[in-house]
């Protein structure tokens, strides 16, 4: 390492973020329920706007610990680590910050995946599934409050992701680099996911939810990774979060999906060569 060598602030933030993610990040275990931490490091930068290595090399560490900090404070008894997003922040003189956000959960079973040949969509909800929209609302019959449609969808695309994932080969483990987030409503794309401006039918029948199940599979599994406009050709939606809103446009209000998809370029690498994956609470 030469003394005084620097990087400049898109490769510092591309190092830290990959490296992170290679190291701990375990998306494709299933969780029972997610939730994010949010947190930000300030550090030194030079003239020309570059970070000293072994300032970055620090950066890391520090990331390291304020994370380990939070996911340890998580209320979960299983916990897993699925992911963390790097960006830079604010510059400001000599100082800049990079702003993380990390995503942790309770690992659970694998899902078995199934299909219901339903009435009129084939998917994996039967005649019990009426879900009111959003988490929280339950089922239109006033059972399962601690669900709604919006996670049910959630739940089940995630386990198709985890069934169609290709296996590693032994002394191989898949990893993550370079993720990009695709956002995402139903005023955007009504012909795909879930969208009403009657705000009061928040009821969604199971032939519906198997409907709008099939209709966001193919929008995120194929439409958006084949479309060049969204950058993420060839890369794998490692996370799905759906979340139901209830929103409001240039005056019109409307309930509907909100889905954030985290894409990575996803690798099959040898162990030699990345090194077994880590767990951050006791690395």
């Amino acid at each position: 390492m030469k003394s005084n060598a620097t990087v400049n602030l898109t490769e510092a933030v591309w190092d830290i973020e990959n490296l992170f993610n290679l190291t701990y990040a375990a998306p494709e275990e299933a969780y029972s329920e997610v939730t994010e931490f949010v947190f930000s490091l300030n550090f030194s930068i030079d003239a020309q706007g570059n970070v000293l290595a072994t300032d970055l090399y620090n950066l890391y560490d520090q990331a390291k610990a304020t994370a380990r900090t939070y996911y340890a404070n998580t209320d979960f008894a299983e916990k897993g680590f699925l992911f963390m997003t790097v960006e830079l922040g604010e510059q400001s003189g000599s100082t800049a910050r990079m702003d993380f956000r990390g995503k942790a959960g309770e690992r659970c079973a694998q899902p078995t995946w199934h299909y219901h040949d339903t009435a009129i969509y084939m998917g994996p909800f039967n005649g019990t599934d009426n879900w009111h929209y959003a988490d929280g609302m339950g089922k239109c019959d006033g059972s399962v409050l601690d669900s709604g449609a919006d996670k049910e969808i959630e739940r089940n695309l995630r386990a198709y992701l985890a069934a169609t994932a290709e296996t590693p080969e032994t002394e191989s483990r898949a990893v993550y680099v370079n993720p990009i987030i695709v956002e995402f409503d139903g005023l955007d794309k009504s012909d795909y996911v879930f969208y009403r401006t009657n705000t009061d039918a928040t009821c969604i029948d199971f032939n519906n939810m198997n409907r709008l199940f099939q209709k966001e599979r193919r929008l995120i599994f194929v439409i958006i990774p084949e479309n060049p406009a969204y950058g993420v050709c060839g890369y794998f939606p490692t996370y799905i979060q759906i979340d139901g809103q209830f929103k409001n446009n240039n005056g019109v209000t409307y309930i509907t999906h909100v889905n954030e998809i985290t894409y990575t370029q996803r690798m099959l690498a040898n162990i030699t060569t990345v090194g077994e994956m880590r767990d951050l609470l006791n690395d």
